[in-house]
């Protein structure tokens, strides 16, 4: 008698929970069905938060599903009159919870996509502008070496420019990394990818081009400079040693 007990609650919890299970992912593959990929940062945010969500209500959903299996292998294991119809069902939950979840895997990689290839994009435009505010410093310093001061000052704005190349080295070599990936796995937006990659590598390249230039009119500079410094010392030497001289002749005439 317990064990017909059993095999009736077990019964009950195959066709129920399974016409439960069935029933949300049926409402849920409407939202799927319908669900367009956003443009904006924002909305693509959203979007991946119902997913989250959505990860975490299908845990509970195979925890369901799970109990659902238990009780039919009790069944079909029992003999239970109507093992076929069981076994039937239990095919049909889980054959269908395959196909939902690689529908929700196939929509999550698109948004998470769009999402990688929005981020790309705003990251591409930011170096950019990085690079140029930097070009735009290296050409602020062409009139600083026409004296000392000014050579000091172009010196220390080079250098701190220097500093900031290792970092935007690092933010290119990310860009390339994401760009490689990104064309990987959509080869039909690869030239658009590529295309902002490009852009990016062309200032930097203008960059390095100013800042070696700026760096050999420096040069130039300083060697000017230490011309100009060693002429003046020595016409200053010059200038004492006359007038030693000349001293030293009066010396002579009046003794």
């Amino acid at each position: 008698r317990r064990q017909k007990l059993q095999d009736a609650l077990d019964f009950y919890t195959v066709f129920s929970e399974t016409d439960a299970c069935e029933l949300w992912m049926s409402e849920k593959e409407k939202w799927l069905e319908q669900m367009e990929i956003p443009d904006t940062l924002e909305d693509l945010d959203v979007v991946q938060h119902r997913f989250d969500i959505l990860e975490q209500e299908m845990n509970n959903l195979a925890s369901q599903i799970e109990e659902v299996n238990r009780a039919a292998s009790g069944l079909i294991e029992s003999g239970h009159p109507r093992s076929g119809k069981v076994r039937q069902c239990q095919e049909h939950l889980n054959a269908r919870w395959k196909v939902f979840q690689e529908m929700v895997a196939q929509r999550r990689k698109a948004v998470d996509f769009a999402l990688s290839l929005h981020n790309y994009c705003v990251d591409c435009e930011e170096t950019k502008k990085w690079i140029l505010e930097k070009t735009k410093v290296i050409e602020s310093t062409q009139d600083l070496g026409k004296n000392l001061a000014g050579m000091i000052a172009m010196q220390r704005k080079l250098y701190g420019i220097e500093r900031d190349l290792a970092a935007i080295q690092a933010r290119l070599a990310a860009l390339k990394q994401e760009a490689h990936r990104l064309a990987e796995e959509h080869p039909d937006l690869a030239d658009d990818i590529y295309c902002r990659l490009a852009a990016v590598t062309g200032v930097w390249q203008d960059l390095q081009n100013t800042l070696q230039s700026q760096e050999a009119s420096l040069g130039e500079a300083s060697k000017l400079h230490k011309f100009l410094q060693d002429l003046d010392d020595f016409q200053a030497w010059l200038f004492k040693a006359q007038k030693g001289v000349a001293s030293e002749g009066e010396g002579c005439r009046f003794r």
